[in-house]
């Protein structure tokens, strides 16, 4: 791109995808490949609640999984506003001729003319209340409708008023650790990691700064799949886990080998079910002329069901190949799928997780699905015969 006869190079990592002010006041948007029908609902979704806010999908720009962020955002924001923010009690030591707080009796009345007393004051400068914060000054200048954006200026007001000194970013948000007298920040603090993880709704393009939102569409999926395996109401699924039986060194110079640490797993750390993989990407890649599954997902789905000695799935968003069938890997089954994310898509999620929860006890992972479910598995238009339906990829020369 280029601005006043100097090159502007953006490049955030692929499967990133947002939107970008340069400092001369263009807007460049890299939109997702997939498509996502009803996206308010899905990113509403995606951090715990089961529906989206009613108001949101009366907006013109609905289909922008950005905006959308930021709207259930500033949503979410507004909930925990209404429920009160969290406060905590701090305590400082002064000295005076009057008590003011909790008296501290010195050693020696008659050597004290001061009285020394604590003071206790509350205050609303906690590390949730700070994300918050943080988030909604940067987010204010990249939400398009003039609404919303108010609505947010408003809700930023009821803050403390104290101006965060240092730049926060996806591990803050890790770090907290919710009580019962702060559940209500969850909702909020998912997303707010979503936006942070991208590097946060800042950018730095040399010496112009510039207002950015990059999302990490992998991150989105997994926590879609995650959050319809709790919906349905299946126990102990764990993200981001690391696994025990990971390459361990034996002897001789060298680093540590490799950590293995799958997107979900089913079952208890010392009993597991099932090992899953959430990929963003295109199930099958061009080989040789054919469509062939994407040997690295194959290899690393593999790596998990050898460690864990459980069956494995790698589950894909549907691009314009669907795929739905089952492998023989390692002695255990590979379950390869595709969820439609243009129409339903809430509902092919949970259909998904219905259908893997009746194969879990069954003792396959191709089960058909319960008569419980809320409805069919809805598909997509078939795609012709060109792009390759399931028959066509060559699965047994990739898994070989």
């Amino acid at each position: 791109m280029q601005q006043s006869g100097k090159s502007l190079t953006i490049g955030p990592k692929p499967g990133v995808i947002g939107s970008v002010t340069t400092p001369d006041g263009h807007r460049v948007e890299i939109k997702p490949k997939v498509i996502i029908s009803d996206v308010a609902t899905v990113v509403a979704y995606a951090a715990g609640s089961t529906k989206a806010t009613p108001d949101m999908t009366t907006l013109s720009d609905e289909g922008d999984l950005t905006q959308s962020v930021l709207r259930e955002f500033v949503t979410e924001v507004r909930n925990v506003l209404f429920s009160g923010l969290a406060m905590r009690y701090n305590s400082r030591t002064q000295v005076g001729a009057a008590i003011r707080g909790r008296a501290v009796i010195p050693g020696n009345l008659s050597r004290s003319p001061q009285v020394t007393y604590r003071v206790f004051e509350r205050t609303k400068r906690l590390p949730e209340n700070a994300v918050l914060q943080y988030c909604l000054l940067k987010a204010i200048p990249l939400i398009n409708d003039s609404p919303t954006r108010s609505k947010a200026r408003g809700l930023l007001e009821q803050f403390d008023p104290t101006v965060i000194s240092r730049r926060l970013d996806a591990r803050s948000v890790r770090q907290i650790r919710l009580t019962r007298l702060t559940a209500h920040y969850r909702k909020a603090l998912h997303l707010a990691e979503i936006i942070l993880a991208g590097g946060g709704p800042s950018w730095n393009g040399g010496p112009h700064e510039g207002s950015a939102l990059f999302i990490r569409t992998w991150e989105l999926w997994e926590r879609l799949i995650f959050q319809a395996l709790r919906d349905i109401g299946i126990s102990h699924v764990r993200t981001q886990s690391r696994l025990r039986h990971g390459f361990q060194k034996i002897d001789g110079t060298g680093p540590a080998g490799p950590a293995l640490v799958p997107d979900i797993v089913i079952g208890t750390q010392y009993k597991p079910s099932v090992v899953l993989d959430a990929k963003w990407s295109d199930v099958v890649a061009s080989r040789f002329g054919h469509d062939a599954l994407v040997s690295a997902h194959l290899y690393q789905i593999a790596s998990y069901m050898a460690a864990l000695k459980v069956p494995g799935v790698l589950v894909y968003p549907r691009t314009n190949v669907s795929v739905d069938a089952r492998y023989r890997l390692l002695g255990q089954d590979a379950l390869i799928t595709t969820i439609d994310l243009s129409v339903q898509p809430i509902q092919n999620l949970r259909s998904f997780a219905l259908r893997l929860q009746a194969g879990l006890d069954s003792g396959t992972l191709m089960a058909p699905l319960p008569s419980s479910a809320t409805g069919p598995l809805v598909k997509g238009p078939t795609p012709p015969p060109s792009v390759g339906a399931p028959r066509s990829l060559s699965a047994s020369a990739e898994t070989s």
